[in-house]
């Protein structure tokens, strides 16, 4: 799950919950974002869904976010 703000996100994979990730880059689809010095990166499939390389997973929106 990942949950977006104006700079930050909030990010979370089974129970390892990751507060407030600083929004660092977007460039060609691919969505860079740190907390601590760890970058996390996303690549966007569409405003509806991203690809988790740190899980592997198919993000996609939920239905309670519209």
């Amino acid at each position: 799950m990942v949950a977006f703000t104006d700079e930050y996100a909030w990010y979370q994979t089974g129970e390892q919950e990751i507060v407030l990730l600083k929004i660092s880059s977007y460039e060609q689809g691919v969505l860079v974002m740190v907390k601590d010095d760890k970058e996390y990166t996303f690549t966007v499939i569409d405003n509806d869904t991203l690809y988790d390389e740190q899980t592997k997973e198919i993000l996609t929106k939920g239905g309670r976010y519209g």
